[in-house]
């Protein structure tokens, strides 16, 4: 993942948590909002409770696989937040990329959708 296609920083993470639009699914909790870029910009918080630094940081590898997996997809571009859930750690890769995918057409987020 590029560093121009990250969120970073507390202005750009606060203007998506109050500008932003929440979406659940069964393996994670996002938030997004449409930016005026060209390009989708992405950023995952792990809490804790998934344990250690080395599981948290499997999980932020996951989630940013699943965003380059989809990320082509996005239209038009948006800033978004994603926070796995616990369940993210015994679902299947597969499962996961068809979650999000159907999570973000039901937000209106893919091509093709309006």
């Amino acid at each position: 993942m590029q560093r121009s296609q990250r969120l970073s920083g507390r202005p750009q993470f606060s203007a998506v948590y109050r500008e932003g639009v929440k979406v659940d699914t069964m393996s994670f909790r996002f938030i997004y909002r449409k930016n005026h870029l060209s390009r989708s910009r992405f950023a995952t918080v792990v809490s804790r409770k998934f344990g250690t630094a080395v599981r948290r940081n499997q999980v932020k590898r996951n989630a940013r696989s699943l965003f380059d997996q989809v990320q082509k997809k996005i239209s038009p571009a948006c800033d978004l937040l994603v926070f796995p859930k616990i369940t993210m750690l015994t679902q299947k890769y597969d499962s996961l990329v068809s979650d999000l995918e159907r999570a973000l057409k039901s937000a209106g987020l893919l091509k093709g959708q309006s």
